[in-house]
């Protein structure tokens, strides 16, 4: 296996930026500790990548052997259409596999497979004897499916799952499946949301902090998990800071106005019901903006302000610009004095939720200079990063 500063002298400068990134989770199946009474069953099922699931049993039907997602979802109707149209059905998508190219590189590809791709039926080269060989069992299909339903319920051709909400008298359908509570608990989500305690860090804080974070709020000692949120009721939806219903779900903006908003207003953001920091990762940024606006609706010349809300850094990720995230029943307050208001007829105060901030920078600067596998998929990549800014909160009033 190669050394780490062997794959980095050859690596675009671009695109050692993602190796990094994804090099931080790479050990976090082995270093990071599971809570107590899990721990070694989190330790087996997360080794990465998932080893091969071999063949499976004569009784199986060809649906029971497949591991495609769609085929999974002849029977799991609701759960396939669930996961189809969250993050986790694209976490192979052309913003990732613009970048690689396995047959030249692939322990880069590897480093990004270790969350994106996990299987080794996804990944075209496996370790062996301490090289990286042609897997003769890779399937381009499958690894297009990203983080599909074999790669949480699979393991050695036996399907695992969450004990049952009811009981039952249980089904040969898979030959069976084992249930453990490990499926319900926050552990299970930290293998890819969580580096290690070495893993990369800025300014002293780990990029990907995001279970660490939720260990420190208050919702651990309420029971409240990864799950219940973003899982509810045990749907595969995953909605986080794509999905704007979600995001208003997580905090309250109220505005406060000064003498009939002549001296000034202020918006306050709470992160009322986050478990972990609004946003949690270096990729969205939080913008709120104050404007006058003249009679037609118009911004006044000079009077926009901005305010981020976010954790800034380049895109060599050689340091941290600023950090205002909101840790969990934290606020932010923007507070917009524009001076004289004689001229102009309204206040506006808009907050507009950038999901892909730093992958749209990182396209366009890929594009620039020529750093990447597929031009074509990184245009693609760029196009959705540039239709994903919501608007999720505007007030206004008159002067």
């Amino acid at each position: 296996m190669e050394k780490r500063g062997s794959v980095t002298s050859r690596l675009p400068p671009f695109l050692l930026v993602v190796w990094l990134i994804a090099l931080g989770g790479c050990a976090s199946a082995e270093t990071h500790g599971l809570g107590t009474g899990s721990e070694s069953f989190g330790e087996r099922y997360w080794v990465r990548p998932v080893p091969l699931q071999g063949a499976m049993p004569d009784s199986f039907s060809a649906l029971e052997s497949s591991l495609y997602p769609r085929d999974c979802g002849a029977c799991h109707q609701s759960q396939y259409a669930d996961w189809s149209g969250s993050l986790h059905s694209h976490a192979v998508g052309p913003g990732l596999t613009g970048q690689l190219s396995p047959d030249r590189n692939p322990s880069f590809a590897a480093s990004c497979y270790f969350c994106h791709a996990p299987m080794s039926e996804q990944q075209e080269y496996l370790i062996v004897d301490g090289q990286y060989r042609k897997n003769p069992s890779f399937d381009e299909r499958l690894r297009k499916s990203g983080v599909s339903c074999g790669v949480c319920h699979l393991r050695g051709a036996r399907r695992f799952g969450p004990p049952p909400l009811k009981k039952s008298a249980g089904s040969a359908v898979h030959g069976g499946f084992t249930a453990s509570s490990f499926f319900e608990e926050s552990e299970f989500c930290a293998s890819c949301h969580q580096f290690p305690a070495d893993g990369f860090s800025l300014n002293g804080k780990l990029l990907e902090n995001t279970y660490n974070e939720w260990r420190a709020s208050p919702y651990p000692e309420k029971g409240i998990t990864c799950q219940r949120c973003h899982m509810p009721e045990r749907r595969h939806l995953f909605r986080g800071i794509h999905d704007p219903e979600m995001v208003k779900g997580g905090v309250d903006i109220a505005v406060a106005v000064k003498e009939e908003g002549r001296k000034g207003v202020s918006l306050t953001i709470v992160n009322s019901n986050t478990g972990h920091y609004f946003p949690t990762y270096v990729t969205p940024l939080i913008v709120v903006t104050g404007a006058l606006l003249d009679e037609a609706g118009d911004r006044v010349d000079g009077s926009v302000k901005e305010g981020n809300v976010g954790r800034r850094v380049p895109l060599d990720l050689s340091r941290e610009i600023e950090d205002s995230r909101i840790p969990p029943l934290g606020r932010y307050v923007f507070d917009y004095m524009p001076g004289d208001l004689k001229e102009a007829a309204a206040v506006r105060l808009e907050v507009w939720v950038h999901p892909d901030r730093f992958y749209n920078e990182f396209f366009k600067a890929s594009l620039r200079s020529g750093s990447y596998a597929s031009k074509e998929e990184i245009e693609e990549a760029l196009d959705a990063t540039e239709r994903s800014p919501y608007l999720l909160y505007s007030w206004e009033r008159k002067l």
